[in-house]
């Protein structure tokens, strides 16, 4: 019997043991999953040579690009888990991989079109990695963007223009000091209807040489005119709309000054406006807030005719399907109702934003989002389409 007692006290002692362990064995895999591939006390550390970088005055059009080199001068292994650039203009990458050993160098590479900014600007990159003190990384830089050639208006802004619009602008044209440098060619598109004459002597060798001059004008639609004129000393762009525009909805044309500048050869300036017809929406976007199991929301959207009568004849709900609203249809969270005017020449569509019943019960908040699209009578207008957005959330 005392051997009996003796062998199964040994037996629970194995097992307390290999109790202890396999709990050992736990914490160990747990610190290890939490630090990536370093053991606890094995840490990564950055150390740039710098982590700002000013390159001071350059020329709107040139491309920038430089790096910040560093070194891994920890003791753990660095991952760099991703890479985010503060504006799509930049390019960004890690250099020569995601991942250093203790004592290895790396870079972290940019590159920055200046073409579509003007005055000073900064930039910055944030890298995501595995340190344990401070994960997340950012670094800068700055330029002061001059220009050789701008336009005094770099926006011709139309806002809501009838279909048989019609007007002329002028927009002068300010010549500054030639940039030194290799220049930049420009880049033909498909769409662009240069002379092969115009064609050569922008990308010719000597172009970036003597004083800058404009050699075309182009735009991107027939009912849009551009000519220079005023003299070498006040160049000034005569910009003429002439209707009809064949489709109301947005503008956003563009008009193109080819000159021989030293880096900005495509001066473009934009044109944007809204062409209406005889509808008129009363929002672009509707916002419902917060909606729970007790409390819904309610947004108006109203059409109205300036002259014809019109119908509404349907309305579609497009709602973006996501994890928590899989197998929920749209008409489960939001419904309408409409009611015409006497005069028919009016619609008031009432949307009414609802927490699902297949929801009820689940914790969290969830967003919602899609698009109304109103089908209506109107040749100009026979699909309006409203972006909404509202959060559900249990109480």
């Amino acid at each position: 019997m005392r051997t009996f007692f003796k062998i199964l006290c040994t037996f629970q002692t194995c097992l307390v043991a290999f109790g202890a362990i396999g709990a050992a064995s736990v914490l160990q895999a747990s610190a290890q999953n939490i630090t990536g591939n370093n053991l606890q006390g094995q840490e990564p550390e950055m150390d740039f040579i710098f982590q700002r970088y000013d390159f001071g005055n350059v020329y709107r059009g040139q491309r920038l690009s430089g790096k910040f080199e560093f070194t891994n001068s920890g003791n753990g292994v660095l991952q760099i888990r991703s890479i985010h650039a503060s504006c799509g203009c930049m390019n960004t990458r890690i250099e020569p991989k995601m991942e250093f050993q203790p004592g290895e160098k790396g870079s972290v590479v940019y590159e920055f079109d200046t073409a579509d900014f003007v005055d000073t600007v900064t930039r910055t990159i944030t890298l995501d990695t595995n340190m344990f003190s401070s994960p997340r990384v950012t670094m800068n830089f700055s330029a002061k963007i001059k220009q050789e050639i701008t336009a005094s208006k770099p926006l011709l802004s139309l806002d809501e223009i009838p279909q048989d619009y019609s007007k002329s602008f002028q927009i002068p044209l300010v010549i500054s000091e030639r940039a030194k440098g290799e220049g930049r060619p420009p880049e033909f598109g498909t769409d662009v209807a240069l002379s092969p004459e115009v064609k050569r002597e922008l990308t010719s060798p000597d172009a970036a040489v003597g004083p800058i001059k404009v050699l075309a004008i182009t735009s991107s639609a027939p009912y849009l005119k551009a000519e220079m004129g005023g003299g070498p000393s006040n160049p000034v762009l005569n910009v003429t709309i002439k209707g009809p525009i064949p489709s109301v909805g947005p503008v956003r044309e563009r008009i193109i000054v080819w000159n021989n500048s030293t880096y900005l050869r495509q001066l473009v300036i934009p044109v944007v406006g809204e062409v209406v017809g005889d509808l008129t929406v009363s929002s672009k976007y509707l916002e419902f807030g917060v909606v729970t199991p007790r409390k819904g929301s309610q947004r108006t959207l109203s059409i109205s005719s300036r002259g014809k009568d019109f119908r509404v004849e349907r309305v579609d709900v497009t709602l973006r399907q996501t994890a928590q609203l899989k197998g929920i249809l749209p008409d489960e969270i939001i419904k309408y109702s409409m009611k015409k005017s006497s005069d028919g020449k009016s619609f008031s569509l009432v949307f009414d934003l609802r927490y699902p019943e297949m929801m009820k019960g689940k914790s969290g908040v969830v967003n919602t989002s899609g698009v109304l699209v109103v089908k209506t009578s109107d040749q100009d207008y026979k699909e309006i389409r409203v972006p909404f957005f509202g959060v559900l959330r249990e109480e």
